[in-house]
């Protein structure tokens, strides 16, 4: 989506610059496409003021430029970057609302003695795209003494750029199906790097023998569960 958006605002004005130059050229003038780019970008051009944007770059050319030549066109460069200006003010908070709307996945069981979590995983990952890298904060799961899943809740976190996004998964057993929650957030204080990764964490999840086998971080009968700090620990995952 952002890279859709980036494109957009991108390619878009400047396939309308190159109409607007061919189409509206009046007097003969060194240099006329650039300086309609630098009408565009001063039009586009804006300053936050306690998270509310001023299209300080289009006040500024009202106020101080008056163009002799191809006033015109200059003047429509200059409308071109407040009307971009305006639909990225629009779209930036539908795309963060698209971006963290809730989504749901099925799975392949509902018994935890014949759930495949690598498999899974790697559906989920092709779904949404997720980092191949991402890695485990925590995870919980429920289950009968029959293997049924009760609940199973876990968080993972990829990197983007120079923040992180969180997905939150939470198991509907009703739909046989993870309800999936993400969100961009920047926490200097997560250790990422110390953090297992998710492919490997469910790979030996997927060699576990929850039914037959005990585990140090088993607390009681079928409740599984560890936190960040034995995620990055692996204790008995290694």
């Amino acid at each position: 989506m952002r890279t859709v958006l980036f494109l957009f605002f991108l390619l878009v004005p400047i396939v309308v610059l190159v109409f607007i130059h061919k189409k509206y050229k009046g007097d003969e003038e060194g240099n006329l496409f650039i300086k309609l780019i630098g009408y565009y970008l001063l039009g586009v051009f804006s300053f936050s003021i306690n998270d509310f944007k001023v299209p300080i770059g289009f006040i500024v050319f009202l106020l101080f430029f008056k163009p002799i030549k191809n006033q015109t066109i200059k003047e429509m460069a200059a409308c071109l970057g407040l009307v971009v200006f305006a639909l990225h003010l629009f779209l930036t908070p539908i795309q963060n609302a698209l971006f963290d709307w809730p989504r749901e996945v099925t799975v392949n069981s509902d018994n935890l003695y014949s759930f495949h979590f690598r498999d899974n995983w790697e559906d989920v990952q092709w779904d949404f795209g997720i980092d191949k890298d991402a890695r485990m904060q925590e995870f919980e799961v429920e289950y009968a003494q029959n293997g049924q899943i009760r609940q199973m809740n876990f968080n993972l976190v990829a990197s983007e750029g120079s923040g992180y996004i969180q997905y939150r998964f939470t198991y509907d057993p009703d739909e046989q199906a993870f309800n999936i929650r993400r969100q961009r957030f920047n926490d200097p204080r997560l250790h990422y790097d110390k953090l297992l990764s998710v492919t490997h964490f469910f790979s030996k999840l997927d060699e576990f023998d929850f039914e037959e086998s005990a585990s140090a971080l088993l607390s009681h009968e079928g409740h599984w569960k560890t936190d960040e700090e034995a995620v990055a620990a692996a204790g008995g995952l290694k």
